[in-house]
């Protein structure tokens, strides 16, 4: 599994519209 930080900074950095 991912951790929070790296899954908030790969979709943060690839799919913003995601976390909008």
């Amino acid at each position: 599994e991912l951790k929070n930080q790296e899954m908030a900074t790969l979709f943060k950095d690839k799919n913003v519209d995601i976390y909008s």
